[in-house]
């Protein structure tokens, strides 16, 4: 007995040791083709800052302006947020800056004759890891010029596109050689050495553009060793039968704990558990309530489910509209028993957060909530690639036709443009908070707000700041021209039993 179980354990470690081996070299080609996608991912979006630069040179500078003034300042941040990559734009007369997007004009010109690292065959000319200074905020950026324009690309968002464990450099044809715009943190050099490399041991991957005018290297930070030693390997392999056991135990847990979140969440909507909570928003200049934003609360037996883990779980559910109309319907009847059709101002708007699947697929309807309260109804969206289809257009316009507001949830954090402001034709846009938050401390981020309310007011839009915390924030809000504000200062999210619509004394 005791040799069947030798003969067992004996067949079991061969069987992990020949895994193993198996697993280490599909682990070597699974890293070379993992290398190979972000190499193509990376080139797609460097062609992507490209397209921009050319787009927006293009356009600024066959305005042929003669000099930096208002007309010329709104074109410029227009291209800024027109952008995904390009961060500022500055108006130059030869070797002098006239003024940015970022800091408007200049009082004094700055100068600057530093020749530029390199030029593209784009007639494009590069200065790479530049100190710049803005808002005494310093970072390393890149300036690419063309004629009277220049751009500043932040290297982080070209960092952020491909993972961390990847090495990558973005290199650029100078007559017969390459030279190195950016790379990942301690990459340069390294990896473009092994440019010509054809070693079928290495994991590097190399993308080029169709002239050959960029090229991109990624590589992946993880060693695959295919020649360690035998006994190392015999070793490592049984360690690996002993942790490939505790590995499926913490995968069962992991699963078991995701599949409970779906079960609450499903009993959740099978039991109508979800409550209503209510955020007031409030008119910066006069300080009175002009409306609420629904939210959802979620708790059982267990505990509380956050909006992060059960909001996305509805939608994975295909549960988003029957979630909607449910919370609308309750929350119509919560106002309508505590305050009264008549005791609300006809002002009063209640803000409601859409999916944009239920956008998509013309489900989003007001009429039912709108025969039984008679008040304003605000329709949140977050902009994205599924509101441009044709049926999530036609959505947009029948509830418009209803009566009511459309508005852009966390504006500037992702897929926000000016075009796609045109198309949905909003009524509303909305101010991340993750701006607001940088207000006190003057950071960068901050100062983009001016840009955002000039936006808006070119498109007619009000603007709502989320995320006020603070009455310095307020003030600066309000001086900016901001209509309306909403976050902790005026009030935490309440039930419908704390929910007052007058203004407090400490506001």
């Amino acid at each position: 007995m005791k040799s069947d179980s030798l003969v067992k354990s004996l067949t079991v470690t061969v069987i992990i040791s020949f895994a193993t081996l198996s697993l280490v070299w599909l682990s070597f080609l699974n890293e070379k083709e993992k290398s190979a996608v972000q190499a193509q991912k990376l080139l797609a979006n460097v062609q992507i800052i490209v397209d921009e630069l050319n787009r927006s040179f293009g356009k600024l500078n066959a305005l042929e302006p003669a000099e930096c003034d208002d007309s010329l300042l709104v074109a410029m941040r227009k291209s800024v947020f027109d952008s995904k990559f390009i961060r500022d734009i500055g108006y130059l007369e030869g070797h002098d800056l006239l003024c940015t997007t970022g800091l408007g004009r200049l009082d004094t010109p700055f100068f600057d004759n530093r020749p530029p690292d390199f030029k593209s065959g784009f007639g494009l000319e590069y200065w790479s890891s530049v100190k710049l200074v803005l808002f005494d905020q310093a970072y390393d950026g890149i300036v690419v010029r063309r004629n009277k324009f220049n751009a500043v690309l932040n290297p982080k968002d070209i960092n952020d596109i491909i993972p961390i464990n990847y090495n990558w450099e973005i290199v650029l044809r100078v007559e017969d050689s390459y030279k190195v715009l950016e790379s990942s943190d301690g990459a340069s050099g390294h990896i473009h050495d092994q440019f010509e490399l054809h070693n079928w041991q290495s994991t590097l991957a190399k993308e080029c553009s169709n002239d050959k005018e960029i090229c991109v290297l990624a590589s992946s930070k993880s060693k695959v060793n295919l020649f360690g030693s035998p006994l190392y390997l015999f070793l490592f392999s049984i360690i690996a039968g002993q942790l490939s056991f505790l590995a499926i135990k913490g995968v069962n847990y992991y699963y078991r704990r995701k599949s409970s979140n779906k079960y609450r969440v499903a009993k959740g909507l099978d039991n109508k558990a979800f409550s209503c909570a209510y955020q007031t928003i409030v008119g910066m200049k006069s300080e009175d309530i002009v409306g609420v934003e629904l939210l959802a609360r979620f708790e059982d037996s267990i505990g509380i489910l956050t909006p992060d883990v059960f909001i996305p779980e509805i939608q994975n559910q295909g549960r988003s509209w029957e979630f909607t109309e449910f919370l609308v319907t309750q929350a119509v009847q919560e106002l309508k028993d505590k305050f009264g059709e008549a005791a609300l101002p006809k002002s009063f708007k209640l803000n409601i957060n859409a999916y944009p699947c239920d956008i998509s697929a013309g489900k989003m309807s007001v009429l039912q909530w709108k025969r039984a309260l008679n008040i304003n109804y605000v329709v949140e969206v977050i902009e994205s690639e599924a509101l441009e289809d044709v049926p999530a257009a036609q959505t947009i316009q029948n509830l418009k036709a209803e009566g009511a507001l459309i508005a852009i949830d966390d504006f500037g954090t992702g897929y926000s443009n000016l075009s796609s402001l045109k198309q949905i034709q909003a009524d509303i846009l909305k101010i991340d908070k993750s701006f607001v938050k940088d207000l006190d401390e003057g950071a960068i981020r901050s100062a983009l707000i001016p840009q955002i309310i000039e936006i808006a007011r070119s498109e007619h839009l009000k603007i709502v700041a989320e995320g006020v915390e603070t009455q310095e924030q307020h003030k600066k809000l309000a001086a900016m021209g901001v209509d309306f504000g909403q976050g902790w200062y005026y009030s935490k999210p309440v039930s419908i039993e704390l929910l007052s619509l007058k203004r407090t004394d400490d506001l």
